[in-house]
């Protein structure tokens, strides 16, 4: 297989992934989702993934288009450094929800009367909305941990393919 034709097959897998990527979060906004999760995130760290996530996106398929064969180590170093920022979002999302579960329960405590019934109940039906919306954060993180991770393996195949092509010759 050339070398020509190694690239439009990764160049196409990225695009492929991207473009389903894109549709998507069209498909999320439209459904109203993304002005859920944004009201409910009030760190606001979903979004931060999200773009921090599309960007690296497009610069990972700017790496896969722009690739050559002299120069293996440096799109390693870019796939290790993708691969850092994958790892940061799980994280960044559970932060978030840290945050969110201490906001809720803070603002729910100090609203509280323990002798009025119908003020326990309000407070219970507001943490448990909460609580649930928290968890978009996270929810954000896995996702683009696992779609950004995709992209870099489809990058790092195409390195390694070629890699095996250049010693074979």
């Amino acid at each position: 297989m050339d070398y020509k034709k190694l690239k439009n097959q990764a160049v196409l897998r990225w695009w492929l992934m991207f473009t389903l990527i894109i549709a998507g979060s069209a498909g999320i906004y439209i459904k109203g989702l993304a002005d859920t999760i944004y009201e409910a995130d009030i760190t606001k760290i979903s979004f931060l993934i999200f773009i921090i996530f599309i960007v690296y996106s497009i610069k990972t398929g700017l790496n896969t288009y722009r690739f050559s064969e002299k120069d293996f180590e440096i799109y390693e170093e870019k796939i290790d450094f993708g691969e850092f920022l994958a790892k940061i979002f799980p994280k960044l999302g559970i932060l978030g929800t840290v945050i969110g579960f201490i906001y809720t329960l803070d603002t729910t405590m100090l609203s509280i009367d323990t002798a009025n019934i119908v003020s326990l109940k309000n407070a219970l039906l507001h943490m448990s909305s909460s609580i649930g919306t928290a968890l978009y954060t996270t929810g954000t993180g896995i996702v683009c941990n696992i779609l950004l991770i995709i992209q870099l393996k489809n990058l790092e195949m195409y390195i390694n393919k070629n890699r095996m092509k250049r010693s074979g010759e």
